[in-house]
């Protein structure tokens, strides 16, 4: 994401109106909390020993609001393309400000009058941290990317929780609008069911790279499988030479089905989608490319299945090795703890032969 001094000025600008909103408002929030079910004394006794902070904290806000949105006004002017860009954010901005500084209660409020204004002006000024993290949320998570590796996996709600607004309504709109503007992010794609954010490579070239090495590593494995049934009968592999083309096929199958059950999940969210679908589900590549690590790791997974059923189904047909492998996730479960089962039992019995055995007594000599 490219951004020239002006989009610099104006981010920067919006994120310290932000900053400044966040801070009254947690100093409010605050003193509601300390004032909340106490006696009528007793909150205008402790209002009253918190009023003059609040009063010169709302000045200092309002100052620091009022200038940078001044800043922002002059860099419209010397770039236009700024208003087009983000004209409306200081208008709906000074409107929330105008409602604060309208709800402020006088230095003379009553405690019930002072501490409603206090609510008001809380809920303006999330609203305002909303109108602020909305144009500075993307270039945000952009810049973090740029440091982040590829595959590296960041939850925005983690990343940036003292970014963010208060209010459930104003997140989940926040976050709608990044899916909205997933395409912004050059160098990641934001997956909103996990509310994460994937670091991807930069060019396409290099992506498409992960697709190969994948492809690559399917293809080993498979060869190497194949060549096992050429292995000796002591290695105990339940494979055997005259079963290399069936193996060469089941996996082969195995493989389908894993790619079959993927496809179909990948058409079960595109029928859910309500609109047109954002990253990954519209580029499987920058998918594969995120996650090559986990894909790589488990492209051993399938093998294990194949195994485990040529070991207790001798007679494996192709149609049961791809609903193997479109059931893959359930299975492997199944043959790990089978294996485990397995080894436990050599185990003990491998333990029993080394145990060492009792000496025989020494045969007693009769005398005649």
């Amino acid at each position: 994401m490219s951004l020239d001094k002006y989009d610099q000025e104006v981010i920067g600008a919006h994120m310290e109106i932000r900053a400044a909103a966040q801070d009254l408002d947690r100093e409010l929030r605050a003193c509601l909390a300390e004032l909340a079910d106490k006696q009528p004394a007793m909150q205008a006794v402790l209002l009253a020993g918190r009023r003059l902070a609040l009063d010169a904290l709302f000045s200092s806000v309002k100052k620091q609001a009022t200038g940078s949105l001044a800043r922002i006004d002059s860099v419209s002017a010397a770039d236009p393309k700024q208003r087009a860009w983000a004209g409306d954010q200081p208008v709906y901005i000074r409107d929330q400000l105008v409602l604060i500084d309208t709800a402020w209660p006088a230095a003379g409020a009553t405690v019930d009058v002072a501490l409603d204004g206090f609510r008001k002006i809380s809920d303006s000024l999330d609203r305002v941290v909303y109108l602020c993290e909305s144009l500075t949320l993307t270039p945000r998570l952009a810049s973090v990317l740029e440091n982040a590796r590829v595959g590296q996996a960041l939850g925005v709600e983690m990343l940036l929780a003292d970014e963010l607004p208060r209010a459930p309504e104003l997140r989940a709109k926040l976050f709608s609008e990044l899916t909205d503007q997933n395409g912004v992010l050059e160098l990641g794609y934001y997956d909103a069911p996990s509310m994460t954010v994937y670091r991807v490579a930069a060019t396409r070239a290099a992506q498409r790279a992960s697709v190969w090495r994948v492809l690559l590593a399917i293809v080993s494995v498979h060869a190497a499988v194949t060549l096992s049934c050429f292995l000796p009968k002591s290695v105990g592999l339940p494979l055997h030479p005259e079963d290399w083309r069936k193996v060469l096929g089941s996996c082969a199958l195995l493989y389908l089905g894993v790619a079959a059950h993927g496809l179909i999940q990948g058409i079960t969210v595109a029928r859910r989608s309500p609109g047109a679908l954002s990253h990954p589900w519209n580029d499987w590549v920058m998918w594969i490319n995120a996650h090559e690590t986990p894909l790589l790791m488990s492209v051993a997974t399938p093998i294990v299945v194949l195994l485990f059923l040529n070991w207790v189904m001798p007679g494996l047909s192709y149609q049961t090795a791809f609903f193997a492998g479109y059931s893959i996730d359930s299975l492997i479960d199944v043959a790990l703890d089978r294996f485990s089962q397995i080894a436990t039992g050599r185990g003990a019995a491998l333990l029993d032969a080394l145990k060492p055995k009792p000496p025989t007594p020494p045969a007693v000599l009769s005398t005649p």
